[in-house]
């Protein structure tokens, strides 16, 4: 296969529940980048920067699961971008953080190396061989001598990648959106779960009768065994890496785990409710049915702060 590689810019909020850095790609149509968001394909090699403190810094790195979908649907979390009829979304998989690095000290670095590899017109300016942080550009393609110069700065290797395509989803959903010529269609699209020490969730399901934290309920399944979800306050994923431990873990039915996947419920630690964000639900400022001495409040506070209600 023919692969590509690619840089993002963008931010670490990115667009909110189902639109989250490291899982989706994603800009409006019509926009002077336009066909840049159809270039990317199956198997591309992504690597991920954020504004931070007011520069671009590089931040992760993720490959293209699938190739793109326009979808009407526009981001939960407003930006300049919101508002706009259709969108490009290109799901990637395996994002993985880096330590911070800024675009422009990579760029006064490797002078010398960059240089060599004049025109790039990617990710930075080009100028009398002085070379400046672009403003402007969502995706950039990169070369693979490029690709690799930036490897080596963040400290990553082909290998990092080759353990992403060794991966498997492990749910897929289906999207109902169109195709370059207004026809509609269905798409499969297959999202990423980091799993890492499921043993912490099975011994937790157990200890409390597998029922939800927010109503109490037990699913009862035609085997007679029960289910219910371990749901991590700080997610493990995106942008947030939060630890896989049972102090960052609620147990809670499906119903429940998706309101607080979605920042639709949480729970405030200070005034030891319930909040929702229709004041209207049975469950808005009630206590919870029952709250574990072993969860740390402030990963309670964490999905306060960062997920509910963005």
């Amino acid at each position: 296969m023919v692969r590509r590689y690619f840089l993002e810019k963008t931010n670490k909020a990115h667009g909110g529940a189902g639109w989250d850095l490291g899982q989706w790609l994603w800009s409006p149509t019509g926009w002077p980048w336009d066909k840049m968001m159809e270039k990317p394909k199956v198997g591309d090699y992504i690597i991920h920067s954020v504004s931070h403190k007011g520069s671009q810094h590089f931040y992760g790195y993720s490959i293209v699961e699938d190739s793109f979908i326009i979808e009407s649907e526009e981001p939960p979390l407003k930006n300049p971008w919101s508002g706009k009829d259709e969108y490009y979304k290109i799901p990637v998989k395996g994002f993985s953080v880096v330590p911070y690095l800024k675009i422009q000290d990579f760029l006064n670095s490797n002078k010398a190396n960059l240089e060599k590899l004049v025109p790039q017109k990617s990710f930075y300016n080009e100028k009398d061989n002085k070379f400046s942080t672009s403003q402007g550009k969502y995706l950039s393609e990169m070369s693979y001598e490029l690709f690799c110069l930036v490897c080596s700065q963040i400290g990553i290797t082909m290998r990092d990648f080759v353990k992403i395509e060794s991966l498997k989803s492990d749910y897929q959903t289906e999207i109902i959106t169109k195709d370059l010529n207004g026809t509609t269609r269905r798409v499969s699209t297959t999202q990423q779960r980091i799993i890492r020490d499921t043993s912490i969730v099975k011994k937790l399901k157990k200890q409390h009768m597998y029922k939800c934290q927010i109503c109490g309920k037990q699913i009862t399944l035609p085997s007679g065994s029960f289910y219910c979800e371990g749901h991590h306050l700080q997610p493990l994923g995106s942008s947030h890496q939060g630890p896989d431990i049972k102090e960052n873990i609620i147990l809670v039915c499906p119903n429940h785990h998706l309101e607080f996947d979605y920042g639709v419920m949480g729970y405030d630690p200070v005034k030891e409710q319930i909040t929702h964000i229709d004041p209207y639900n049975e469950f808005h400022q009630k206590k919870m049915s029952y709250l574990r001495d072993d969860i740390d409040e402030s990963f309670f506070k964490y999905h306060m702060k960062n997920i509910y209600n963005k």
